[in-house]
């Protein structure tokens, strides 16, 4: 191998990792973000979770869960049987899925606490039925109710929801909205007595948790473009580890990851045309380069190439 060949080959070498690292660098969420921001692409919208800043309640300020309007929601179609009457906690009969929380569901609700104040957590965990998911509250809701379920997933909000009065001396409850995990703009609904030492209240928060507790009933809200479901959960208390980063990535324009990729190729292409024309370029100053004549024996050639025999 010749030493311009050998050039040849260092400069394709450095070509490819110059492409591998811009594209290794594109990977990067904020780059391909930036790149987007500096072309004027915008990011594709995604599923925007349905959450109530504040539950319509009278004034429409947010209420404990047993004082809002008794009423019943006709417009989703009712997706679960004939509603079982299950006496497996007093008063459990009386609740009534997509619906808001009624006072006639008053007593249910705090038998569950009472049980949930009497358990240990490990407890808890060890006598839930295990992952269940939205839709399967949806489409069972008396499967699951005042049974110990686990959901899992993002919580968005937290909130403080003061509680009506009663003999287990609660008196608020931190409301969290948790988005399923898997995403989507549908949302559950947990009532807990308590948050993990550590874990951040207020809003914005993308924290993964799951959580373990009773399923009281699939809850009827409103907010400001109409009504949604929520299934409601209640928790004494769950377990968390924090993680260096509990923000979501957010996700990336298609159209800005293809400008960053194509960006990559064609820096490699503008590499390999320039590489190809200093090859040729070579070649044909190689090729006109004077060359000695080579002449018989006897002859001679002067400093114009003019040749003479001699004799």
């Amino acid at each position: 191998m010749t030493r311009r060949q050998r050039s040849q080959v260092w400069l394709l070498l450095l070509a490819l990792g110059m492409v591998l690292l811009a594209i290794r660098y594109l990977e990067k969420p904020s780059t391909a973000r930036r790149l987007g921001q500096l072309f004027g692409m915008q990011e594709k919208q995604t599923d925007t979770p349905i959450i109530a800043p504040q539950i319509i309640s009278g004034a429409g300020v947010t209420s404990h869960p047993m004082s809002e309007a008794n009423g019943s929601v006709e417009h989703f179609e009712t997706l679960q049987s004939k509603e079982k009457v299950d006496e497996r906690v007093p008063g459990l009969s009386f609740v009534k899925d997509r619906t808001y929380f009624r006072p006639s569901e008053k007593e249910a609700w705090f038998n569950l606490f009472a049980n949930l104040k009497k358990q240990e957590a490990s407890e808890v965990k060890h006598a839930s039925l295990g992952l269940v998911t939205y839709v399967q509250f949806l489409k069972q809701p008396d499967e699951y109710r005042g049974r110990l379920v686990t959901i899992r997933g993002t919580a968005l909000r937290e909130e403080i929801v003061p509680a009506e009065k009663n003999d287990l001396a609660i008196d608020s409850y931190h409301r969290l909205w948790v988005q399923p995990q898997g995403g989507g703009p549908s949302l559950m609904v947990a009532y807990c007595l308590q948050l993990p030492t550590g874990f951040p209240e207020g809003d914005d928060l993308r924290c993964q948790v799951e959580i373990t507790g009773y399923f009281f009933k699939n809850w009827s809200y409103a907010w400001d473009k109409g009504l949604a479901l929520a299934p409601a959960i209640l928790v004494n208390h769950f377990s968390w580890k924090p993680t260096k980063k509990n923000t979501m990535t957010e996700p990336v324009a298609d159209s800005t990851v293809l400008l960053a990729i194509g960006g990559a190729c064609l820096l490699g292409l503008v590499v390999a045309v320039f590489l190809f024309r200093y090859s040729g370029n070579s070649r044909r100053r190689t090729r006109t380069k004077d060359v000695p004549l080579e002449l018989p024996t006897g002859w001679k050639a002067d400093s114009q190439n003019k040749v003479d025999a001699q004799s």
